[in-house]
């Protein structure tokens, strides 16, 4: 039997989104601007954050075909699997995990922003996400 696995991440609020994008305008014709990972390709009995936290932009990272807004998680500037949070904030016709590639090269300052919000699971489904809750 197999296990399902999920994506463990923060929806950024509708009002919490048009603001970002109003501050920090996308370059790339596809724009995102929608979750933040914890982790992904999980199984049911990861420990999902249960309070809301802090999320703070820090930086902006700019790639050949992608953009991202660095951010932090109460005050915590890498996920658990040692990748840096981020927000997808456009990419040229590229899925938005490819904006979790960021070089430091990259990586440029930005205005400054913060929200809150909180975790919860997403099933993967043949690479996609579906929204849902974690069951045992």
């Amino acid at each position: 039997m197999s296990k399902h696995l999920f994506r463990v991440a923060a929806d950024i609020p509708r009002d919490i989104r048009q603001s970002l994008l109003a501050q920090f305008k996308p370059i790339f014709s596809t724009v995102f601007v929608r979750t933040v990972t914890l982790a992904y390709g999980v199984t049911a009995d990861y420990e999902v954050p249960e309070e809301w936290c802090e999320f703070a932009v820090h930086a902006r990272h700019l790639g050949l075909d992608h953009e991202a807004l660095l951010v932090s998680v109460n005050g915590e500037k890498l996920r658990p699997d040692g990748r840096l949070f981020h927000i997808t904030l456009s990419t040229e016709n590229l899925p938005p995990v490819e904006a979790g590639n960021i070089s430091p090269s990259g990586i440029v300052s930005c205005g400054k922003a913060s929200f809150e919000a909180h975790f919860r699971a997403f099933p993967l489904a043949q690479g996609k996400f579906v929204r849902g809750t974690v069951t045992a």
